[in-house]
């Protein structure tokens, strides 16, 4: 049998081919990153500069990243949405589920603090996807004293819960919506106060905008998703510190709090024959205003994957693993973020299962 032959003009059409799928991905990345620095200009502008951190009203642990590969992205994913962290992100994402998923993660943190959550997400008939998750947040326990300072002997501790409940479902191969609810609870000693928040979703899946059926995935830049967000709508708390003084005292009051809203939207892609995952968000924040998150994930095998991103300018990176316990995959994530106003560096591990 004589050997098959490949001709010249072959060559040279494969040779342009994947030069052009290079070059493309080239290009997506470097217009990325000039919509990424341009967005950071407007950014640095309208806040003049400055990191005010994520404290000062209620509901500030929900603007901490907990998921370590969102995290090691730099929390640019309301256009992905995937995984248990998805109901967090973008509640849309999880239609993109094939099996169950249990998801956990914890962030290592100073000053006594601790961040944890836990999820699991069932694909359903018709395109559609349900899930249930759980936010706990503890900021540990401060001594108390009296009015002269000395101490009492006892101690205060806060602590945070949300309790999520997550719908969505891909309406078209084109489109995909998701909604959740959940029960917010914020305690401090013996005040508590409670109050329901609502964050919807939707996320575009661009290729089936631009190709048919038979060429989908065949374009050097695949899997382009427009993802958008509103979060914390209509939620506020009623907090009444009678209780912490006690009965007949006069120094008790009640003040009503909200959880401050924003708007989400952001934009992926996949180049380099789906090696290379690149996103960008652009948030608008009720107190903040404009932040801008960058990330990038770079696959070298089925069982590394290496990640980096940059959180309105705080950098962080990651790697996640993949393993196979019998035929259930398992996925152990890590991400490292930098210092942000003094806090120091931290650390986030997640797992997920799938089964």
């Amino acid at each position: 049998m004589e050997p098959t032959q490949i001709s010249t003009p072959q060559i040279v059409r494969e040779t342009t081919r994947k030069s052009s799928a290079f070059g493309e991905t080239i290009r997506l990345a470097f217009s990325v990153a000039l919509i990424a620095l341009t967005l950071v200009s407007v950014t640095s502008t309208v806040s003049a500069g400055e990191d005010k951190g994520e404290a000062g009203f209620i509901g500030s642990w929900l603007e901490v990243p907990i998921g370590a590969r969102s995290a090691a992205m730099g929390q640019a994913f309301v256009s992905i949405g995937e995984g248990g962290y998805g109901q967090l992100h973008n509640p849309a994402g999880i239609t993109s589920m094939e099996n169950r998923q249990f998801t956990t993660s914890y962030r290592a943190m100073n000053i006594d603090r601790q961040l944890s959550y836990a999820a699991i997400a069932f694909p359903l008939p018709e395109d559609a996807a349900f899930g249930f998750s759980w936010l706990y947040a503890d900021y540990g326990n401060v001594d108390t004293r009296t009015t002269g300072g000395l101490l009492t002997g006892g101690d205060i501790g806060q602590d945070e819960h949300q309790f999520g409940l997550t719908f969505a479902k891909r309406f078209s191969p084109r489109v995909s919506v998701g909604a959740m609810v959940s029960y917010y609870q914020w305690k401090l000693d013996e005040i508590t106060t409670n109050s329901v928040l609502f964050n919807v979703g939707t996320i575009l899946y661009i290729d089936h905008f631009l190709y048919d059926r038979e060429t989908i995935g065949l374009g050097a830049i695949t899997d382009i998703q427009v993802g958008l967000t509103v979060k914390s709508a209509g939620s506020s708390f009623i907090i009444n510190t009678t209780e912490f003084y006690g009965q007949g005292s006069t120094n008790g009051s009640s003040i009503e709090a909200e959880v401050p809203r924003k708007v989400v939207l952001g934009i992926s892609g996949r180049g380099l024959d789906g090696s290379l995952l690149l996103a960008t968000d652009l948030e608008v924040h009720e107190v903040f205003g404009p932040r801008l998150r960058f990330g990038a994930e770079y696959e070298i095998s089925e069982q590394l994957k290496l990640r980096s991103g940059l959180n309105n300018g705080t950098p962080a990176a990651g790697a996640g693993f993949r393993f196979n316990l019998g035929k259930t995959p398992l996925l152990i994530d890590y991400a490292f973020q930098g210092s942000r106003v003094g806090e120091g560096t931290e650390h986030i591990f997640s797992i997920d299962l799938s089964f």
